[in-house]
Parts: structure tokens; C-alpha cells; sequence
């Protein structure tokens, strides 16, 4: 999928469960979640129990939103810059993401958010 088009599908209902699914075309072809207690993944329709060090974050997760967690300087060392704020209903939110300062950095656009709609507590089993 190197150098095309994905959707990144990200999931909060509140702080220490969530899932991330990256979406191809039509197809979800990764999901990870986790429970509250246990991460998972789901790739090529196998539902496994994941490395629980990919999750080891949810112990300290105190917000919704990861980037309200990124303000406390000691539960990351790793740089993200945030751009083109665009209102959504009542709530301001920006709409790219830069991993990393290097010119090469990954980037990441919002196309749709959408918050208290289109989720469920089955997202997460």
C-alpha cells in the first residue's frame, strides 16, 4: 500500500478503549482495539490477542482525545505537529497531522470526524 491512498479509522468512547482500523477502497484491511483490559487485532478477517507492549500507553491515557495526553511532556518523547484547524459542529479540531519534523515525515489528513455518533461498545469486542 506503499505510496497510495488509506483511511485511518480511529475510535474513542471514552479514555482506555478505542480502535484503529486502516481502511483500503472498501476494505478494513487492519483493526486494532483495545478493551479497557486486553489489545487486539483483527488482519485477513483473524481476530488474534495483540502484543499487549503495542498498548501499554492505555495504562496512563487520561483524555478521549490522545493529543490532550500529549501535552504532558513525560508520556511522550515523540514530535507531532497539528495544522488547518476546521470547526466540526461545536468542536475545533485540526485536520493534519505531521509524525516527525523531517521533510520525509508521515502525514496524516481528517477527512470526517464525527464524535457521539457512528460508535458503539461493539466497536470494541
Amino acid at each position: 500500500m506503499e505510496g497510495r491512498t488509506a483511511n485511518w479509522v480511529v475510535k474513542e468512547i471514552k479514555p482506555n478503549i478505542g480502535s484503529f482500523e486502516i481502511v483500503y477502497g472498501q476494505r478494513v484491511v487492519f483493526k486494532s482495539w483495545y478493551d479497557g483490559k486486553l489489545g487486539y487485532n483483527l488482519s485477513n478477517g483473524e481476530k488474534t490477542l495483540a502484543d499487549q507492549e503495542n498498548f501499554k500507553d492505555k495504562l496512563f491515557k487520561k483524555n478521549i482525545f490522545n493529543e490532550l495526553d500529549y501535552l504532558d511532556s513525560t508520556l511522550y518523547k515523540s514530535t507531532v505537529v497539528y495544522g488547518d484547524f476546521k470547526t466540526y459542529g461545536k468542536l475545533t479540531y485540526f485536520t493534519t497531522m505531521r509524525f516527525g519534523v523531517d521533510p520525509d515525515s508521515q502525514i496524516a489528513k481528517i477527512e470526517e470526524l464525527f464524535y457521539n455518533e457512528k460508535i458503539s461498545e461493539n466497536d470494541f469486542k
